[in-house]
């Protein structure tokens, strides 16, 4: 960028340009991310000096999940990043925590875009905030968040959830992502979502790594629920 001049411009070093840049994060890479606040998009620095934009749509402000491009923001301010190289933006005016993947693809955290704000514990839309302004994620995966202003700072932690499976002879795996460090995880199975089944228990959760479940193949129902939780 340049001293006294703003504007949307990619490229190296001064060749680039910014409008009201508010928050950074830095990966494990040496890439540093910046909030372009004014531009309404998240842009990436990489060590050579070589600004892109990474995520969001210049201009244009909204909320819409979706790749770079697509994701809109509506005045993303503060930022950080995770072990596994994913971006946290508190949406300021959209009252909602983004997340960024490292392919710059945009899903929505907590909050709630298109209803009131406030101030409620939960999961996902369940969860208000009120114009979030700074965030923060810790080594075992746990989110914080400067909720300003209902003056509280609220504690996020990563939901268990079942990525993808494989399936041979001797019996059938399952990826389980989304794991919180420090904390074990109970995964069990169900044919009817009314009975369920211990697949495994005490697995040992590490942020931000994947963990592998199987069991037996036979006899393998027609259809099958599972779930994990934290235990």
């Amino acid at each position: 960028g340049l001293p006294g001049e703003t504007g949307h411009a990619d490229g190296t070093g001064s060749a680039a340009l910014f409008e009201e840049p508010s928050g950074v994060a830095l990966d494990s890479a040496g890439n540093i991310y910046v909030t372009d606040t004014g531009n309404l998009t998240i842009r990436k620095i990489t060590p050579a000096m070589a600004v892109t934009t990474f995520a969001g749509t210049w201009g244009s402000w909204g909320f819409k999940d979706g790749p770079p491009g697509v994701a809109q923001f509506n005045v993303p301010v503060g930022l950080a990043s995770d072990p596994a190289g994913n971006l946290y933006v508190a949406d300021w005016q959209n009252s909602t925590i983004r997340k960024v993947s490292p392919a710059g693809v945009v899903t929505t955290l907590g909050g709630q875009p298109t209803g009131p704000d406030g101030s409620a514990d939960g999961t996902g839309q369940g969860a208000q905030f009120n114009r979030p302004y700074g965030v923060a994620v810790d080594s075992l995966g746990r989110l914080y968040v400067a909720d300003t202003f209902n003056d509280r700072v609220s504690e996020g932690i990563p939901v268990p959830v079942f990525t993808g499976s494989t399936t041979n002879e001797g019996g059938v795996t399952w990826t389980l992502d989304g794991l919180l460090g420090g904390v074990t995880v109970v995964a069990e199975t169900s044919t009817n979502l009314h009975d369920w089944w211990a697949v495994q228990t005490n697995i040992a959760g590490s942020f931000p790594s994947q963990v592998q479940v199987s069991r037996p193949l036979h006899p393998a129902p027609a259809e099958e629920f599972l779930r994990a939780f934290y235990h």
